[in-house]
């Protein structure tokens, strides 16, 4: 039976399940830097017969593996350039930092990565790589947390280096035991449809940052930017478009159909609530914002946000962003402001919507929601948020 695995289910069924846990319309072919790859130099370089192979097998396996050139930061191109260049291969620097003692694990999720973005359809992992299950896993989250276009694809293998990869599957679910869930992905659409809609998700991020942030604006204000021209560009999906749309039931096995975020953003579509903060964060990583996505349980506190009077009623979770600008980090829910501003506008009032729940301290994130749990994608602790970043919140 084949392995099923893929970053495109994995963080679908984290969410639902542990609630703890994206000017062409085609992308120009992507690589990764060689550098980041160190092979082991052979004290004797002479080729013969006998040491050709041994001398492969050592150069394809990566001895010593150091991995600082991964944790260093990463130019800014519109601060250098002053126009803004999308980069691919863009690791969380938190995620890196609590990974780095698993580099087998880090140099995969850029094959798993470098995979998706040239958009093969088949590709290997270095077999002298001593990968466990766990460790693709955390292969796959690591890559997914760098690129949402992870997302869009479903891995599969047989014995964890050889790898096929399906673009926008479909998904055929089967209960194969007690809390065991067998996952089949489908064929979806084909590389060259897939890339034309990577393509123009990537354009809107570029379009988005060129349009709207100055070359010498600071973290805070590139948050700010990008978070308020997110709540001007999409709604919040209903209740009812947040579940996995169910195809088809049939000899016990589920057929569902769940879009990424990559093509909901390309289609301009309503994003289910926990897509929206990962789209937030898709776009500070690409900006050098400090970040981090924050999952607690606990409840919701007094908003006086009539839409989301739904998701009280069943809701005990809520994810978010908290951003640091140089000494200061702030709590930054911008799935409460897409309720918000959805009751903003069903009020009829004029003018532009004023986020409120943007750079909160801990006490305002406390009376919004009070958290009984946190967990953090990258596994650090939540960032303290001792001050306020608007004095006033209020819609204008």
């Amino acid at each position: 039976m084949k392995k099923l695995t893929g970053n495109f289910f994995t963080r679908i069924a984290c969410v639902g399940a542990s609630l703890m846990l994206f000017a062409g319309t085609a992308c120009e072919t992507k690589t990764v830097d060689a550098d980041l790859y160190p092979k082991t130099v052979l004290e004797d370089d002479e080729e013969t017969e006998e040491n050709t192979e041994v001398k492969e097998n050592e150069e394809s396996a990566f001895h010593d593996i150091d991995i600082s050139t991964l944790l260093k930061t990463p130019p800014d191109t519109l601060k250098e350039k002053g126009v803004f260049e999308y980069n691919h291969y863009l690791m969380h620097p938190r995620v890196l930092e609590m990974t780095k003692n698993k580099p087998f694990a880090v140099m995969s999720a850029y094959e798993f990565l470098s995979a998706v973005v040239n958009f093969d359809t088949e590709f290997s992992l270095n077999p002298d790589f001593p990968m466990t299950d766990d460790d693709i896993t955390l292969a796959q989250i690591i890559a997914g947390s760098a690129n949402p276009v992870v997302n869009m694809v479903g891995f599969e293998s047989d014995d964890n280096i050889h790898w096929t990869v399906k673009y926008c599957p479909k998904m055929a679910m089967n209960d194969v035991g007690p809390d065991e869930i067998e996952v089949t992905y489908l064929d979806g659409k084909s590389p060259e449809e897939a890339e034309k809609i990577y393509g123009k998700y990537v354009d809107y991020v570029t379009k988005m940052i060129n349009e709207n942030i100055p070359k010498d604006s600071t973290d805070i204000e590139r948050a700010e930017i990008v978070y308020r021209k997110i709540l001007e560009d999409f709604e919040i999906a209903d209740y009812e478009s947040m579940t996995a749309p169910e195809i088809e039931y049939k000899d016990g096995v589920s057929y569902y159909s769940i879009p990424s975020l990559v093509e909901l953003v390309n289609a301009g579509s309503p994003l289910p609530e926990y897509m929206v903060p990962a789209l937030y964060q898709a776009i500070l990583l690409q900006l050098g914002v400090e970040n981090e996505m924050v999952y607690g349980t606990g409840k919701f506190g007094d908003t006086g946000i009539e839409s989301m009077k739904n998701v009280y009623s069943y809701q005990t979770y809520e994810n978010w962003i908290v951003i640091t600008s140089g000494d200061e980090s702030y709590h930054c829910d911008i799935t409460m402001d897409m309720y918000a501003k959805a009751d903003y506008m069903k009020s009829g009032a004029e003018g532009t919507y004023r986020p409120r729940f943007f750079g909160m301290s801990d006490e305002k994130r406390n009376e919004t929601f009070e958290a009984t749990s946190v967990a953090t994608e990258s596994g650090m602790a939540v960032p303290e948020c001792p001050k306020d970043y608007y004095e006033n919140r209020v819609s204008e």
